[in-house]
């Protein structure tokens, strides 16, 4: 089974993305960007939720962290963030994102990016 962590400070937003995904894939988390990079190299998941806005480090940060690595630079990276604004999607494109999803998040949506890229 495809294991996918979840890099998210809102527990609730964990729980509503790992139900959706449970019976597909297998689900862990991380509260914060420092927390997920360990995570990330620690489990080597196939693919990584990232939110952007978080305390400790931040989405961007985390992702550069991961994409200067060997053992993390290739799994695929999705950003997930409640802005819209097109600055914000740029700076996670240019910080190593492969993709970005807005909040709230559309389960058909997030299916089908994940599917992309697994």
């Amino acid at each position: 089974m495809k294991s996918i962590l979840i890099v998210e400070d809102n527990p609730l937003i964990v729980e509503l993305i790992a139900q959706m995904l449970s019976d597909d894939y297998e689900v862990s988390s991380a509260p914060n960007g420092e927390a997920g990079v360990a995570a990330a190299r620690e489990r080597r998941p196939d693919l990584i939720l990232m939110d952007l806005m978080m305390p400790v480090m931040d989405g961007w940060e985390a992702i550069r962290a991961l994409r200067s690595v060997w053992a993390t630079c290739r799994i695929p990276i999705i950003a997930v963030s409640a802005t819209t604004d097109l600055k914000e999607r740029r700076r996670a494109d240019q910080a190593g994102a492969d993709a970005h999803l807005g909040k709230p998040i559309d389960e058909d949506e997030l299916r089908a990016t994940i599917a992309r890229y697994l």
